[in-house]
Order: C-alpha cells, then sequence, then structure tokens
C-alpha cells in the first residue's frame, strides 16, 4: 500500500510539472518560439517518464501538441502544424476537455486561414465558438468571433465580419479588457468603412484611437490613424485623411515600423493623385520605394511602381512613367507565378494532412484542383504574355512613325540654318505637330497597357447627367469655334451608372472629341442618355459625312483609320481605349453610321 500511495504520488507530481512546464511555454510561446519549444522538449521528456507507458497522461500531451503546433505554424511548417493539432483535437475530446478543445480549434482554424482554406477556417472556428459558449470561456469566444470576422472579410462579406465583431464588443467589455476592445473598435472601423457606414467607423475609430494614444500605445495607434485616414479620404476630406497620415507616419518611423511607413506613403500617393498633384504623389511614391526596396517586399514593390507610372504620366514624364509601368508588369509576373507556386503547397500540405482520414476523395480534389490551377496559370501567362507583346508591337511599329518625321525636318532645319523664311517656319511646325502627336500616342499606349494588366477602377454610383454636362463643357470651346450645335438633351437626376467616373468621362470624351473632328462647321451634336432594361445607355450623335460600312467592323481596333480618317489628325488608339474602359465595366459600346447621314456612338453601363 505505502508503494502504490508512493507511485500515485509521483505520478500527480510528475503531471503537474508537466503541466507547469507546458503552461510556462504557453504563456511565452508569441514572444520568444524558441524559448517555448524549448519548454516544450521538457515536458514532452517527462511525458516519456516510465510512468505514463501504462496510462499515458493525454491532457499533458494534448497540450504539448498545441505548444509545438503554434511554434510550426509560425515558423510555416503548416503541414506538421495541422498533424500536431488534429492529434491534439483528438485527445482533448478523448477526455472530454471544450476549454483545450476550443483553443486548439482556434489555432487550427489560423493556419487553414493562412493556407487560404476559408471553409475549414470557418467550420472550425464555429465550433470553437460553439464550445466557448458553452463553457463560458470569454477568451476563446473572443478569439473565434474575431477569426470569423476575419474569414468574412477576406471573402468580401464585410457585413458578416461586422456582426461577428460586434459580439466580440459585447464580450470584451464585459470583460473589462480595454485595450482588447480598442483594437476590435479599430477593426470596427475598417469594416464599417467597407460598407460605407462611415458614421460607426468614425465614431470607432476615434475611439480606439484616444485610447491608444492615453496609453503610450504608439504602435496601434498607427493602425488606428490609418483606418481614420481611410474613412476621412472616403467622406471627401481629404485634408484631415492626410493629417492622420503625416501623425502615423511619424509613430511608424519612430518605431522603425517599414511596412507601415510603405502603407502610408503609398495611400498618401494616391491621395494626391486623385487630387490631380502628381509631383507630391511622386515623392510618396519614390518614399515608399526606396522603403520597400530595403526590406524586399515584391508585392509592395508591385503597387508602388504602378503608381509611380500614373504620377510620372502626370508630370509628363512619359519615359519614366514608361519604365515603372514595365516594372509593375514584371513583378506582377513574378507574384503571379509565386502565388500559383504557394497555392500548389499549400493544396499539397492539405492533402497529406488529410491523407489519413479521406485518401481516396482528397486525392481526386486535389488533382480536380491542380488541373483548375494549371488552366488558370496557362490563361494568365498566355494573356499577359499577349499584353507585353502587343505593347512592344505597337510602340516599336507607331513611335517610329512621328519620330522619323521629326528626325527628317530637323536635318532639314540644320542644312537651311536659320527660320526667319517662311519655310524655316514651316520646318519648326512641322517638327511641333509631330512631337505632339507623340506625346499621345505613348500617353494612349500607357493608357491601354494601364487598362489591359490592371485592375484601379473605383467603381461607385454616380449620376449620368453630372457625368455628361462635365464632358460636354470640355468641348463647347472647339464646338463654337467651328459653329457646331452641341446638345445635352435634359437627363433625369436619378439616372445613376454603377462606375468609375473619371473613366467613362474619359470614354465620352473620345467619342466627342471624334464628333467634333469629323462634323462639318455648322453641324449638330447630341448627348442623350436613357434605360434600357439594366443598363444605362449614353448616346452621341453628329450630322458629320458618316462611317462607310467597310470601316463599321474595324473601328475599335487600334490604330485602325477609316476611308475619312484624313479630315482629322490622332493616334488611332481613342476608340481603342473606349471599347477597353467600357467592357471592363461589364458594358458594350457600338455605333450606328450612315453615309450622308450622320453617326451615333452608344455606350451601356450597368445601373447604379
Amino acid at each position: 500500500m505505502i508503494t502504490l500511495d508512493s507511485s500515485a504520488h509521483s505520478v500527480t507530481s510528475i503531471q503537474r510539472q508537466i503541466d507547469d512546464v507546458l503552461a510556462e511555454a504557453s504563456n511565452i510561446v508569441l514572444k520568444d518560439l524558441q524559448q517555448g519549444y524549448n519548454l516544450s522538449l521538457q515536458a514532452e521528456t517527462l511525458l516519456d517518464h516510465p510512468t505514463f507507458v501504462k496510462e499515458p497522461y493525454r491532457k499533458g500531451r494534448a497540450d504539448l501538441l498545441f505548444v509545438q503546433g503554434t511554434v510550426h505554424f509560425h515558423r510555416g511548417k503548416y503541414d506538421l502544424a495541422l498533424n500536431q493539432l488534429r492529434e491534439s483535437v483528438q485527445l482533448f475530446t478523448e477526455i472530454n476537455d471544450p476549454h483545450g478543445l476550443a483553443k486548439v480549434l482556434n489555432l487550427q482554424a489560423s493556419v487553414y486561414r493562412t493556407l487560404g482554406d476559408y471553409t475549414s477556417a470557418a467550420e472550425s472556428f464555429s465550433l470553437s465558438l460553439n464550445l466557448a459558449e458553452s463553457t463560458h470561456d470569454v477568451k476563446s469566444q473572443l478569439r473565434a468571433l474575431c477569426g470569423l470576422s476575419s474569414v468574412s472579410a477576406l471573402i468580401g462579406d464585410h457585413k458578416g465580419a461586422l456582426n461577428y465583431l460586434d459580439g466580440a464588443l459585447i464580450l470584451v467589455h464585459e470583460a473589462n479588457d480595454p485595450q482588447l476592445e480598442a483594437k476590435i473598435l479599430n477593426n470596427v472601423c475598417v469594416e464599417a468603412t467597407a460598407l460605407k457606414d462611415y458614421e460607426n467607423a468614425m465614431t470607432s475609430g476615434q475611439t480606439s484611437l484616444r485610447y491608444f494614444l492615453e496609453n503610450a500605445l504608439y504602435i496601434d495607434a498607427v493602425d488606428a490613424l490609418v483606418a481614420l485616414a481611410h474613412v476621412h479620404h472616403e467622406l471627401g476630406d481629404v485634408a484631415l485623411a492626410l493629417r492622420c497620415l503625416y501623425q502615423a507616419a511619424d509613430y511608424a518611423e519612430m518605431f522603425e515600423l517599414h511596412e507601415r511607413r510603405i502603407d502610408i506613403n503609398l495611400l498618401s500617393g494616391e491621395i494626391y493623385l486623385k487630387l490631380n498633384q502628381p509631383k507630391q504623389a511622386k515623392q510618396c511614391f519614390q518614399s515608399a520605394l526606396k522603403l520597400a526596396e530595403t526590406s524586399y517586399s515584391k508585392r509592395a514593390l508591385y503597387t508602388i511602381h504602378q503608381n509611380l507610372s500614373l504620377a510620372c504620366k502626370g508630370l509628363g514624364e512619359y519615359e519614366r512613367a514608361l519604365h515603372h509601368l514595365e516594372r509593375y508588369v514584371a513583378i506582377r509576373d513574378q507574384l503571379a507565378s509565386e502565388a500559383a507556386e504557394q497555392k500548389i503547397r499549400n493544396l499539397e500540405i492539405k492533402f497529406r494532412t488529410e491523407q489519413a482520414r479521406q485518401e481516396a476523395d482528397l486525392y481526386r480534389l486535389r488533382t480536380r484542383e491542380l488541373e483548375q490551377l494549371r488552366q488558370q496559370d496557362r490563361a494568365y501567362f498566355e494573356r499577359l504574355s499577349k499584353i507585353k507583346d502587343d505593347f512592344i508591337n505597337d510602340a516599336s511599329h507607331d513611335l517610329k512613325n512621328p519620330l522619323s518625321r521629326i528626325l527628317i525636318y530637323l536635318n532639314l532645319l540644320r542644312r537651311h540654318g536659320h527660320t526667319n523664311d517662311e519655310r524655316g517656319q514651316e520646318y519648326v511646325d512641322q517638327i511641333s505637330r509631330a512631337s505632339q502627336l507623340m506625346q499621345s500616342l505613348i500617353a494612349d499606349l500607357l493608357d491601354i497597357a494601364r487598362l489591359e494588366t490592371a485592375n484601379t477602377s473605383h467603381f461607385t454610383r454616380h449620376p449620368i447627367n453630372v457625368l455628361l454636362q462635365s464632358s460636354l463643357a470640355a468641348f463647347s470651346t472647339q464646338a463654337a469655334d467651328k459653329r457646331q450645335q452641341l446638345t445635352l438633351t435634359p437627363i433625369s437626376q436619378t439616372l445613376m451608372a454603377y462606375c468609375d467616373p473619371l473613366e467613362i468621362e474619359r470614354a465620352v470624351q473620345n467619342l466627342l472629341s471624334n464628333a467634333v473632328k469629323f462634323t462639318p462647321s455648322g453641324g449638330n451634336i447630341t448627348i442623350a442618355a436613357d434605360n434600357v432594361n439594366e443598363y444605362v445607355r449614353i448616346t452621341i450623335a453628329d450630322t458629320g459625312p458618316g462611317i462607310p460600312p467597310e470601316d463599321i467592323p474595324h473601328l475599335f481596333q487600334r490604330f485602325y483609320r477609316g476611308t475619312n480618317s484624313r479630315l482629322a489628325e490622332g493616334t488611332g488608339l481613342g476608340l481603342a481605349i473606349v471599347k477597353l474602359i467600357v467592357e471592363n465595366h461589364g458594358g458594350k459600346v457600338g455605333v450606328d453610321s450612315q453615309l450622308g447621314h450622320g453617326t451615333r456612338f452608344w455606350i451601356m453601363l450597368p445601373k447604379g
């Protein structure tokens, strides 16, 4: 009896020692992965004690697997982490420990979320939430709710994300954890902004920021300031948005938060671009570029070069714009390749971890998903290759013509010796016109490359009458000079389109430019808009000479010029740009024309 009592006491003592070591490991692991792992190895040695051969200490083993799974997750060893967490789930289930099971399911869900398996992540978070609610485990409930919110946001369900955050706010308020409450409020600010609930976003963001500043939590304050900057920007208060970003930049620099400094400079530059201040935008993007090159962040470099291309274009620095556009396309190519490889690796991890449970089904799933990825990748790379080839071919072929004219007339000018006579002045005029054409051509080529390779549109519900009035005003002087009657038919103020107003205005102005060019003096140009089923139709009709039937099928091709194109110069890209813009909006564009009876171009856009 004494031996048995002594043995029982020994087992209890070792179990207590294991629990203490693993509790310390759990507390330190997120701060120091290696130290947490070393402590888990000490616990593993104790768990292998001969005392536990006949009756393993399952709770200790489950906690050990949780700690080691945490380490492997944060070190990117996802397949090993999932195997350990799955075994931990089984052990906690066997000993009926809902508290331990809830925390493991939360971590398992985080691994799935990182791998992009949002369905499995949501299932694990939901199971954890149910268990935590049944045991009143507030800590695990909060983790599960915040996890479900993040998954919802990742799949674009911002309303669902906000609902989960509202539930988390109720719990965290009851738990009296003001720091966590402030972090959740900052997430509410982000999700409410995505839903255009700016009042909620502003209130939550300001409350969050106030707590962080009052408690000197300046790193958290950076995220809160950036979130508020987005709110002010969406509300059109650019000055306050920039003020938030300046303050965030100061704190980010103080604590050497390089990634956040990149994001702050990017957002600042985008705001300046929208304000049509390309010089300030360029400075912000160059600051971001310097930081990104130091940290070797390809994804940041990709966005920076894209924006620098737009800023340089706005400054008329077309050579630099083209350079940054080429860098953007090259990095986009690399990222797409790496993303495809990562997807395949993630699928292989998922396959290995599920193999023991469902080998045959998972093999078929993996084969099907890999084939879909290959098809998507092939289609993507073929499209990207065609875009690059078309761009190079277009640039090399059609830029030669205006450049050749410049060189020819420059040589004649040098041979002539001066420009005081009429012929010399004519040469100078020819050079000027050719240069202007070259600038227009480069600008149009850059626009086409941007429209084909980047999704930079900013869609919103926009009143059509405002858009058309703005477009009309841009051509009123030209039309008056030619004694043309430019008419905008009355349009209901409630007629809305879901579009990027700047891009659609560009498309309408391209069509108006053609109408003004080709309509003779004293002619009429009419702009109208109406409802057609699920679309808004915009029409531009003129009383010009009309278009020959054989030209109509080719009008929207790049560099195509109809038989009457000698009446006006141009780049040959205007209608191609119109077609790209409209199709990027999910719309349609077309033309009706009859020789001697004028032309009518039309655009169909989704209703707002």
